[in-house]
């Protein structure tokens, strides 16, 4: 029993979320692409690494507003739980929320342009740091509606 809650506090403080629900949410969208046109196709990729999490809680946390949005995504032990961060192709948005995934999705037109691969991208933190600067009022969009997202009927 003891075993059991340490393991459960253990989980319940690490970045357990993204690690595990990432490469999920990944294959399930690649499995959902095999029905759609070729045009229709969304290639989500799940940005891993945390580099883009880091930059979004410092780039947020400089303005009240960011600060609230964040702490209203704290869990009980006072951790800041972002939702796992995606690319995608997306017909006319920058980015959007699933509060099915508790996943944000950044458009991978963002990257085009501004010159970059998604490969590089998603190899350089540099390139995921700047995007997240430069997109900073968009991410705060996306995480008000994860706040709205978790909030119980």
């Amino acid at each position: 029993m003891a075993l059991g809650l340490l393991f459960g506090a253990g989980l319940g403080v690490t970045p357990y979320h993204a690690t595990v629900t990432g490469p999920v949410v990944e294959r399930v969208e690649m499995y959902l692409d095999r029905s759609r046109s070729v045009q229709e196709q969304e290639r989500v990729r799940w940005i891993a690494g945390g580099t883009v999490e880091e930059e979004t809680i410092a780039v947020l946390s400089k303005n009240p507003v960011g600060r609230d949005t964040l702490n209203a995504l704290r869990d009980r032990f006072g951790v800041i739980r972002l939702p796992s961060f995606f690319l995608s192709r997306q017909e006319s948005s920058y980015a959007e929320h699933s509060s099915a995934f508790d996943a944000v999705y950044l458009n991978e037109n963002e990257l085009t342009s501004r010159g970059w691969t998604v490969e590089d991208f998603l190899r350089d933190p540099e390139k995921q740091r700047r995007l997240i600067r430069e997109m900073d009022s968009t991410i705060l969009h996306e995480l008000t509606h994860a706040v709205q997202g978790r909030r119980s009927p």
